[in-house]
């Protein structure tokens, strides 16, 4: 049985965070003691009352002298690091701090920082690969979907939010191209009106202006909840939602992890890794990869069996 502090070493993308949930809450069930290298964000998406982490702030700076000094703050405080991180530095930085046990994927070149480098598939599903990290250092970790959950009080927020809404859309994404056509989604409102369906419209604060693109395409009933919500009330939205449709975000993967039916369109990334490939959520591939050639009815005939048809 390994020792149990283990330092996760973590990246500051939402959509990474949700998959690693299986890998964190493993760790938890074995009686490990987890701390997360991280951004503070991702530290407070994924920490909830049956999840406890602590939490050493990434700082992203690139700089050599600023990982040496990083490294100084975690020496002889972990037995072992899980370095879910790809990246080099998050590699150098375990080698650094001088934790014994260093365990990650064998890429980037940083094999040698690592006492334990293990290949990293292309295909296999993200849950899986982060599992398996943690079953090299011989901890049983079964395989399990992400989860996120929310408090009673961060549901009751959600349904004060939205005001009746029942499906979200996610009009937005931080890459152009994962977007999809606004006049689609439009036409999906007011598919869903018909039978009696109130759409919210979803998306952090840097999708603002494609959220208006949405909202003045639209003559039905909405709600916009684009940039007016904090990464926990993301969560409470997850589980009152009976559905939500968008491109391959990092939002996507917050709602799907809470529950909520999601059909998500992806565009370049393979579905075996980053699609939530088991019931109730759907996944589309974009037509030559291209989200905005995705049309109405494939988005309609994915919901049908998460809202009300006459």
């Amino acid at each position: 049985m390994p020792s149990k502090r283990v330092l996760v070493l973590m990246k500051r993308f939402l959509g990474d965070a949700v998959m690693a949930t299986p890998l964190l809450d493993g760790l938890i069930e074995a009686g490990c003691e987890v701390t997360l290298w991280t951004t503070r964000g991702v530290h407070t998406l994924l920490s909830e009352p049956q999840r406890l982490l602590a939490l050493e702030e990434m700082n992203r700076s690139r700089k050599l002298i600023d990982t040496f000094r990083a490294s100084r703050g975690l020496r002889r405080r972990f037995d072992i690091a899980i370095v879910v991180n790809r990246g080099f530095r998050s590699a150098a930085l375990a080698r650094l701090a001088g934790i014994r046990t260093r365990v990650g994927h064998d890429v980037d070149r940083r094999g040698w920082l690592l006492t334990k480098a293990i290949p990293y598939d292309l295909e296999q599903s993200e849950v899986e690969s982060y599992l398996d990290l943690g079953r090299a250092v011989r901890l049983t970790l079964a395989s399990r979907h992400p989860s996120l959950h929310a408090t009673e009080g961060e549901r009751a927020e959600a349904r004060n939010l939205l005001q009746g809404a029942t499906v979200g859309l996610q009009p937005g994404a931080t890459w152009v191209k994962k977007r999809l056509r606004v006049e689609v989604l439009a036409g999906l409102a007011r598919k869903l009106a018909s039978q009696g369906e109130k759409v919210a419209i979803l998306g952090g604060d840097d999708e603002v202006a494609a959220g208006n693109e949405l909202t003045e395409a639209l003559d039905v009933p909405y709600v916009d909840l684009v940039g007016r919500t904090s990464i926990r009330e993301a969560v409470g939205l997850g589980v009152e939602l009976r559905a939500a449709v968008g491109g391959d975000t990092g939002l996507m993967h917050v709602l799907a992890g809470a529950g909520c039916k999601t059909v998500t369109v992806f565009a370049t990334k393979p579905t075996t890794k980053w699609g939530h490939l088991y019931e109730p959520h759907v996944v589309i591939r974009a037509p030559d990869e291209d989200p905005s050639q995705v049309e109405l009815a494939p988005l309609v005939g994915a919901l049908l069996g998460s809202v009300a048809v006459p």
